[in-house]
């Protein structure tokens, strides 16, 4: 929802929609030397996103043999340019050999147009100037969910091991309408759909569930047009990360 961040409807270019990514991609075609910055609201749904679209615009300019007259500057808003501290310790070196620039700590709060370039503004009182800007917006649940009374938010309240509406036990929850704080990607669909279903069986069989979930989530990350690598995340009860992050080329 871009709306959320003044001027950032009128100046951040987006790929969350054909639109705004037929509009970004005609931008890129023409863009010949200057700095792109990419800035992002809190929350986003796809936490890899802002690394694939780094990685895919380094390619691209490399590719088109201006990489040289272009500056990548990478924004985020914690202290390290990841939410996953292990995806963060991978990402530096490759950024650092790519030459891409990064700033932490920056959220984004307003943006403005100056003679001809874009002043993205952050909370923490930093200013990052730039010739296009890509954005990754902040995000938010469906209208629906507000408007049918289940929650104030526009998240679903879920118990993290049961699926379940928080409060009931004849509800459960999956996908993009939790407000669990993990992805909000089809592989999270897919690992709590599997829960579900297996709780149901055993409740309608047994009398009671056969399994909690275990905040399975598994991400493909595109590193580049013919390179890739993926993460495979579990949130235990304990709520240790274990993360494996496995590098191959395509």
């Amino acid at each position: 929802m871009p709306g959320l961040i003044p001027g950032l409807k009128e100046h951040g270019n987006m790929f969350y929609t054909l639109e705004s990514a037929i509009e970004l991609r005609e931008k890129l075609r023409k863009f010949e030397k200057g700095r792109i910055t990419i800035a992002m609201g809190v929350p986003h749904k796809c936490p890899v996103a802002p690394f694939e679209v780094i990685f895919m615009l380094d390619d691209y300019f490399n590719k088109k043999g201006i990489r040289d007259k272009v500056e990548i500057y990478y924004t985020y808003p914690i202290g390290r340019i990841h939410t996953l501290e292990p995806v963060a310790q991978w990402g530096v070196p490759e950024f650092e050999r790519r030459g891409i620039k990064y700033e932490t700590l920056f959220n984004m709060e307003k943006t403005e147009a100056h003679n001809g370039t874009i002043a993205v503004h952050s909370a923490e009182g930093f200013t990052v100037e730039c010739d296009l800007l890509i954005t990754i917006p902040p995000h938010r649940g469906t209208q629906a969910i507000i408007d049918s009374g289940i929650s104030n938010e526009s998240w679903v309240p879920t118990n993290r091991y049961s699926l379940k509406y928080e409060g009931y036990e004849n509800v459960c929850v999956a996908g993009d309408t939790t407000n669990l704080p993990i992805s909000k990607a089809g592989s999270t669909a897919h690992f709590e759909s599997d829960v579900v279903a297996d709780n149901l069986i055993a409740e309608i069989k047994e009398g009671h569930s056969a399994r909690d979930y275990d905040g399975k989530v598994m991400c493909f990350i595109e590193t580049g047009f013919d390179k890739g690598t993926y993460i495979h995340l579990t949130i235990l009860r304990h709520q240790a990360l274990y993360l494996i992050l496995r590098r191959y080329i395509g």
